[in-house]
């Protein structure tokens, strides 16, 4: 998992996290990924805070880039923190105002696994490193 982290004023951060989840859709499409994005919530709520889960939901706090087929695997997610945060560790703006955040989460082994055609073997984790020849 590649995460990246957005910091600082709220239109910035909103919309450079669209411009990423963009770029990880095109590519992932390029790749024969085909897939949408979902709203989503964080399985750590569930089920002692239901209601920060359906919260995180309604607001579209959280989306996942969930493949098309039978699984609905999520590859990649985008979460908006607004100020929370920036309120909980106090980190301010050159205005005082708290930072906005937001985070993108990109699952490398998950690419890696969709991406495999059909019937091909996962590699063997024993040969990391080596060359592989065929």
């Amino acid at each position: 998992m590649r995460e990246i982290v957005l910091l600082g004023p709220a239109r910035w951060v909103l919309e450079t996290a669209d411009v990423i989840a963009h770029a990880i859709e095109s590519l992932a499409r390029e790749l024969g990924l085909d897939g949408e994005w979902r709203a989503a919530t964080d399985p750590f709520f569930l089920p002692a805070a239901r209601g920060k889960a359906a919260l995180q939901r309604l607001t579209g706090a959280k989306h996942e880039y969930q493949l098309r087929g039978d699984t609905a695997l999520a590859i990649a997610s985008v979460n908006r923190h607004g100020t929370f945060f920036g309120r909980r560790f106090q980190i301010t703006a050159a205005d005082g105002e708290p930072i906005h955040s937001a985070c993108i989460a990109v699952g490398l082994d998950r690419w890696s696994h969709a991406a495999r055609p059909a019937g091909e073997e996962e590699p063997d984790a024993s040969q990391a490193g080596q060359e592989v020849r065929r």
